[in-house]
């Protein structure tokens, strides 16, 4: 009896280990299957950016964003390309990051446009593995850190750029880059103003929030294997907080933008709602009826966006789907109608600025 009682526990210990090697083992390898997926590609300029440059300014609509520099300069081992406006008399120099699916020539232009305008010196770069830069994809969503980092470190090689007016402004992705660039220990300028628009806090939750939108609470039980494998494919300091950032360096300025309806960045993983709960000092907006898309837009803006996508979406099967979208466009009182900035959040951006470059 004994020898069956040791035999049928050895069996019983065996089929729970085997389930859980299974249950682990097989949840990491889907892990790393489902992040290369993710992470494992380019983000061009294609065929998903079709309907945005039909009803969005981009560079090309801005005649005054012409005349700039091309530079490049290298990240873990990748060669990114760039940009500058030099501004006369320049009161300061914006370095820009953009989102993830976006680059330094999309509907982010209309910005960079302004600041040219106000007399701001415009640094930007597509990041690892989109548009022009080098990259067959990213280990994950903290590589925007480590590009806005070589960036800096690029910025700090001229000569003609004041090292002690610069400014970091990102969006997204780039926005948890320029705030997490910050928790550098060897940072090559410490910036003094940081704009981060709808920003994530920490990358793996913010994996986890897109996991789950798309497969419901029930990922929530497969947290160990993702995490497990995301530590195996991002490396060292692959879910370091953004709020770290703010934490290193408490002397620069910081401006928060969020929306209160963003269901790609919600509040809940959001830079904003972590500072919000800190005693960290911090200049903030957080935009009633904004989502993700459109952040920096007027609120005219994006409504008529929202009604230009649902006509879309009703003619989109239609060979000439496009020309009408056109005709529909122009009947709107054309692309200016879809981009036209938030006059208040610019405003509070410029004074934001002017106040931490007078310090």
């Amino acid at each position: 009896m004994a020898k069956r009682r040791k035999k049928a526990l050895i069996i019983t210990l065996s089929i729970v280990v085997f389930l859980l090697l299974s249950y682990f083992g097989g949840g990491y390898v889907a892990g790393l299957i489902v992040l290369e997926n993710v992470f494992g590609h380019r983000y061009d300029h294609g065929d998903g950016w079709e309907f945005e440059e039909h009803v969005i300014k981009m560079r090309g609509d801005y005649p005054g964003l012409g005349d700039r520099e091309e530079v490049s300069f290298v990240s873990n081992g990748n060669r990114l390309r760039g940009h500058i406006y030099f501004a006369p008399s320049a009161k300061g120099t914006i370095l820009f990051a953009h989102g993830i699916y976006g680059n330094r020539d999309d509907n982010s232009a209309s910005m960079q446009e302004y600041f040219l305008k106000r007399n701001y010196s415009i640094f930007a770069f597509d990041m690892t593995a989109s548009s022009t830069s080098e990259g067959k994809g990213i280990p994950g969503l903290h590589q925007s850190r480590f590009d806005v980092l070589a960036a800096l470190q690029y910025l700090s090689t001229r000569n003609d750029i004041n090292k002690d007016k610069v400014a970091l402004l990102g969006y997204s992705w780039g926005a948890y880059g320029v705030a997490s660039a910050l928790a550098s220990s060897n940072m090559p300028i410490v910036p003094k103003a940081v704009i981060a628009m709808s920003a994530f806090n920490v990358p793996m939750e913010e994996m986890m929030f897109m996991a789950k939108k798309g497969a419901g609470e029930i990922l929530e039980a497969t947290r160990p294997q993702l995490q497990w494998a995301m530590a195996s494919r991002g490396g060292g300091e692959w879910n370091l907080p953004s709020i770290r950032g703010m934490e290193t360096h408490p002397e620069c300025n910081y401006f928060l933008v969020q929306g209160d309806e963003d269901d790609t960045v919600p509040y809940k993983v959001s830079l904003y709602e972590a500072a919000s709960k800190s005693a960290k000092r911090f200049e903030s907006m957080l935009k009633r009826g904004y989502g993700h898309l459109g952040i920096w837009r007027s609120k005219s803006a994006v409504d008529a966006y929202k009604e230009v996508k649902d006509y879309f979406a009703s003619i989109e099967k239609e060979p000439n789907c496009y020309e009408l979208l056109d005709a529909y466009v122009a009947s709107k009182g054309g692309k200016e109608t879809y981009s036209q900035l938030d006059g208040e959040l610019m405003g509070r951006l410029e004074t934001h600025l002017e106040t931490s470059f007078a310090k």
